[in-house]
């Protein structure tokens, strides 16, 4: 064997090209036409294949040789109407070509039960991207996540007071940690936990504010809405009353021409 050829997809042959040449395939890294040809030497019972993107000039060295004989009938490829649709959109199509399951609907909109139902809405927890996740939309609690809370537990709590509160302690742990820098630099690990400690327990306070936030965005949205349709209505008066005007100061007019 001697070279390698590029990988390519086979194509039937031909009949537009000589005996000799047929349509190899597709060069899959440039997406152009292959020609390939067949040289056989009975004396040295040799194949030669040599393949290019010419349909005219084969390429000297060639990408194939084989001991054999070539056949008096050479051999055509079959290639059905449904690959050779695909491969067509592979090589012609900037985008990929859709998934081989869109056939499944090809009949839909003639027959639409000819079509798979669709999945069944996930239930439960789910794996996504390597992680663990659920449908039920509920806020797990800092234990659950395991990190200590700092504030009081229960369903009544300040969440202002709380957030200034630790506000103010996340003052304080940052201007220790400076001076454990200055002073101490290898105990400064244990601070920077602490920190972290308490920007978790914010960020969860914070979250737990989110039903507020989407009813608050809620309210302000049907209050635009309401505000642009009085507005509507007003334009629409304004209008109307304009329109009567012009209608009254046409008939003084013609009643003064009268």
């Amino acid at each position: 064997m001697v070279g390698s050829p590029p990988p390519f997809a086979f194509l039937p042959s031909s009949p537009l090209l000589p005996p000799s040449t047929c349509d190899a395939g597709v060069d899959l890294k440039r997406g152009l036409l292959m020609t390939a040809w067949v040289d056989h030497q009975a004396s040295h019972k040799t194949l030669w294949l040599r393949h290019g993107h010419s349909r005219s000039r084969p390429q000297r060295r060639p990408s194939l040789s084989l001991a054999g004989s070539l056949p008096e009938r050479p051999c055509r490829r079959v290639v059905t109407e449904e690959r050779r649709e695909e491969m067509t959109t592979a090589t012609s199509s900037s985008y990929p070509p859709p998934p081989p399951y869109y056939r499944l609907y090809k009949d839909y909109e003639h027959d639409p039960a000819s079509a798979p139902d669709p999945p069944p809405p996930i239930q439960g927890a789910f794996p996504l991207f390597g992680a663990t996740y659920t449908t039920d939309v509920v806020l797990p609690t800092l234990e659950d996540q395991g990190v200590r809370q700092l504030y009081p537990k229960g369903p009544n709590i300040d969440i202002k007071k709380e957030l200034r509160s630790l506000n103010r302690e996340l003052q304080l742990h940052i201007l220790e940690l400076a001076d454990i820098l200055v002073e101490r630099p290898s105990q400064y690990a244990r601070k920077v936990e602490d920190i972290s400690l308490i920007f978790k327990n914010m960020h969860h306070l914070l979250n737990s504010l989110r039903p507020h936030q989407a009813r608050a965005a809620l309210v302000h949205i049907l209050e635009r809405q309401i505000q642009r349709r009085k507005q509507a209505v007003e334009d629409i008066k304004k209008r109307e009353e304009a329109r009567r005007l012009l209608k009254e100061s046409l008939q003084i007019v013609d009643g003064q021409l009268r």
